[in-house]
Formats: structure tokens, sequence, C-alpha cells
């Protein structure tokens, strides 16, 4: 790309270097997305229905538009949107990392926090799908950052979104698009369906190689009856049958966390910029579902002596990590094997996973309150060993079907990009 771009005065619009340096070139005819999309502004107030239950939902990079949480109406404070099926919303602070999804007919009438855009298209003229697909692609994106602002965050309002330019082939090809994207995704979901076959029988292999039963799972429900004879607790999860395991049970012996863990504040390694991007290569983490936020080009304050595991203090959600990396916020504890010579820190995440603690208390931060001192099976480290090598040839196969998902994705943008892009 020449540094150096000349533009009539005559066609300037916006003062932005950015938008001429990141212009698109297509096969097809450039059109702004004003005249092909509509904003939902359909708000309700649930704090008006204290009493009533709320589905709110989500979206990320991954799922796209997920369920997140069940609220009563008194426990939501401003108006929020209830979103139609077709609907498309994004949250507009991670846009450009692909957060972004189309509503599923079973979250019809559902409901969304007011800080994501919500909107659909024309669809006589722009299928939803192939919007989503655009907007998602890697080829789009420079175009996407060039056009979102903000010194330290990027934005991506409603009024902005209607500026950007993309390419618009006929309905016909559009749908072929749809169609070839629906066909990988099935092909995808096959592969999704057969690593969750195999998590599960991860964690039956982990009961039964500790001498641990099982609990059955305990379907939460949001209203339910008690008699206040039969109260012995005020907890809800109490009350609807315990999902706990008894861990007395196991074939080895108990030890504390504190006793085998250090844990380290990550303060330093917090990243400072969030203007993530795929060309660059930190990744910058938190311990929760989303795991990768997305990549950082910062060479600073990287936590590098992995294997570590993450610990979210608040939902005590937790991730293993064998890369460098930098963090979010402080919201989490850096956990790390005091004798590796006695702990394997593979074996002790998979055994994490299947504990669970009691988060009914207020908010709080749970590592040192309570976590610390929970006691889990500690096998002498052969038997660790062994059980982590039996665990490494089913996740193999785990990464084995990622990698194919990944092909198959990579594959398809690379064969539209051919379509649509000069």
């Amino acid at each position: 790309m020449n540094k150096t771009k000349i533009v009539n005065f005559k066609d300037l619009n916006i003062w932005s270097v950015k938008n001429f340096l990141n212009s698109l070139k297509s096969n097809f005819p450039l059109v702004e997305l004003k005249n092909y999309i509509i904003e939902n502004k359909n708000k309700i107030k649930p704090f008006l229905y204290p009493s009533e239950t709320f589905d709110i939902l989500g979206v990320n990079n991954k799922e796209g538009v997920y369920f997140n949480e069940t609220l009563l109406g008194s426990k939501i404070k401003q108006p929020y949107y209830q979103v139609n099926s077709g609907d498309i919303f994004y949250n507009p602070y991670r846009v450009n990392v692909g957060s972004i999804g189309i509503v599923p007919k079973e979250f019809d009438l559902k409901y969304t926090s007011p800080a994501y855009i919500i909107f659909r298209t024309v669809e006589t003229k722009l299928i939803s799908e192939y919007l989503v697909f655009v907007l998602k692609s890697e080829w789009f994106n420079s175009h996407l950052r060039a056009n979102t602002k903000g010194s330290v965050r990027q934005i991506l309002s409603f009024s902005e979104l209607k500026t950007l330019t993309i390419p618009l082939p006929p309905l016909e090809i559009q749908k072929e698009i749809v169609t070839k994207l629906q066909t990988i995704k099935n092909k995808i979901k096959e592969l999704q369906l057969e690593e969750e076959k195999i998590k599960k029988e991860i964690e039956a292999y982990i009961y039964i190689a500790l001498g641990l039963k099982k609990p059955k799972d305990i379907v939460r429900k949001k209203i339910f009856i008690v008699s206040f004879k039969n109260l012995s607790r005020w907890d809800i999860a109490h009350n609807q049958g315990s999902d706990k395991i008894d861990l007395s049970k196991s074939n080895y012996p108990l030890v504390e966390l504190k006793n085998i863990l250090d844990y380290e504040q990550p303060k330093k390694y917090i990243v400072s910029n969030t203007n993530y991007s795929n060309n660059f290569t930190t990744p910058v983490l938190t311990a929760g579902k989303t795991f990768i936020l997305g990549y950082t080009d910062e060479d600073f304050g990287i936590f590098n002596n992995p294997p570590v595991i993450i610990f979210d203090d608040f939902t005590t959600a937790i991730q293993f990590v064998d890369f460098n990396f930098k963090v979010k916020s402080d919201a989490l504890k850096i956990l790390k094997i005091k004798d590796n010579t006695k702990t394997n820190i593979k074996f002790l995440y998979e055994v994490l996973k299947i504990i669970k603690i009691d988060l009914s208390k207020a908010h709080r931060r749970y590592y040192l309150s309570s976590y610390q001192y929970l006691k889990i099976p500690l096998p002498p480290i052969k038997i660790q060993n062994k059980i982590v090598e039996k665990l490494e040839q089913k996740y193999e196969k785990i990464e084995e079907n990622k990698q194919k998902a990944k092909k198959l994705e990579q594959d398809l943008y690379l064969e539209v990009e051919n379509t649509i892009i000069k």
C-alpha cells in the first residue's frame, strides 16, 4: 500500500486518512448500509414488572447470539431492548473482533442490554446472513477497524454502521453464499457435537480414576415451592438439591489447594490498549467462556512463565494456559503449582473443572475467602501423569476436529473473498 495517496478536494466527505487508505474494491457495487438496514428501537422497562422474569441475551465472537441469564424485573434498572428472531445485534466495542450474530427463532421476543446495537436488514435487498458473514470476514475487518472510532476502544455506533460500504451482489449470489455458509456450519456443528461427546467422556474418566460418583445433574427451576417446615437454609441451590461431589469418597487423600498452589495478582499484566487485531501476536485472556478476548501488539507486561491456571475471582471460572499472555482486568488470580514433582498442573485443572462451590453469597472475591481452602483428591504424581496422558489422547482428537472446522471456515471465506473482492 502506498504511503502517499492523492484525493481531490471535491471528493472529501470525511476528514480521515484511514478511510481512503482502506477503501474496498469489489466485483459488485459498493453500497452504503443506510439504505439496507433498520434499527430496532423497541425498548421495554422490566423494572415496571418487578416480579416477572426476563431472559437476557448476549453476543460474542464464538457463538454469536446466546442465552446469558434470567433476571427478575426488579434487578434491571434501565430499559432493555426486546429483540425479534432475525434481528442482528452486536457489541459496538467488540464488533471489530467478530462479536455479532443473528437472533435465532428460539430467542424471539427475548431481551438484551441497551449497550448493544440491534437492527435488521431489508431482506428483499440484503440477506442478513450475508451481511453478518461480510462483517465477520477478515478481509472486511481492516475496513471495519478503519471506521470504528475511539482512542482506546474502537466503537461502531449505528449511525457509523449506516455509513459503511459493503459489496452487494445480486440476491441470487447472496443466497448461494449463504447456502454454502450453512453447509459448512452444519459440518462444523457435527465436529462440535463430537467434541462435546469427547468432553463428557473426559469428565466421566476423571470421576472413575478418582473413585468418585458423579452427582445427578440438577435442573434449576426459576420458581419452586418448599414447605417452611422443611427449610434448613435460605439457599436456592441447597433447597433444590445439591450437585456437589462427595470428595471424601475418593480413593486418594484430600489436600487443600493453598498447600499445592501459589497465586499471583495480575495487575502488571493488564493490557492498556484494547484495540485488538488478529494481526497481533500476544493474546489477551479472560478466565470466562470467551477465553481469548483478542490479540495485542503490546510488548511489555507479558506473563511469560506458563503453564498456569487463570481463575476468575468472582465467578470461579478457570482456564488452563500454556502460552504467554496478557489479561483484561484484575478480576482474576494466576495460579501456579508450588512443587511440580508432586502435582501435575493439568491434572489439577481437570479436577477443578468438576468441582463446584456455592456462589449464592454476596458478590465477592472467592479465591482468598474460600476457594484456596477447597480440598481435592491428590493421587501420587505417577498416577496423575498417567491420567493426564490418557486425557491428552482425547484432547488430541478434539484439537484435530477444531483444525478441521477452522480449515472448512477458512476455505469458505477464501472462496467467497475471491468471488467478491477484486
